[in-house]
């Protein structure tokens, strides 16, 4: 009853005391993380196979097992750790780098794509619409077809 009856008074009384204290800026994010360049699935698909472009797959590693691009190569990307340096060293020696998942609005390629972007490597791009639209629109890739297609 007393808490209910200091929060009425509180809310009352002009100058009342703030309820909730400011979030303090040493917990908040320095920068919003940069979101890479999209490219559509039917530009993907002529740098497929091209010589010095590689297609990145964020998925956990369990997905790429079940199916994925062709020849893509499987690096599992979490929103809470860097790109190991060792990952970055491995895909600069191409020239363009496409980067896919199968999420809604593809968060984990976007931001992985732009997470590359400023390590420093060029020409690096996110699928639109992921495995699940390359698939769909006959990309050549090997496994099972992805969660959600539908013929």
């Amino acid at each position: 009853f007393s808490t209910a009856l200091a929060l009425f008074f509180n809310g009352v009384r002009k100058g009342g005391l703030p309820l909730v204290t400011p979030f303090p800026p040493e917990y908040q994010c320095p920068s919003r993380m940069t979101e890479g360049r999209s490219m559509p699935v039917r530009e993907a698909l002529k740098q497929h196979g091209r010589q010095g472009a590689v297609f990145v797959d964020a998925r956990v590693k369990a997905s790429y097992d079940k199916g994925h691009i062709k020849d893509a190569i499987s690096l599992p990307y979490s929103f809470l750790d860097a790109v190991p340096p060792e990952a970055v060293d491995r895909l600069s020696k191409y020239r363009w780098i496409v980067v896919y998942c199968n999420t809604e609005r593809e968060e984990r390629s976007r931001l992985m794509a732009g997470e590359l972007s400023e390590a420093g490597l060029h020409e690096v791009s996110y699928l639109e619409g992921g495995f699940l639209e390359w698939v769909k629109v006959g990309g050549p890739y090997t496994g099972q077809k992805p969660p959600g297609y539908e013929q």
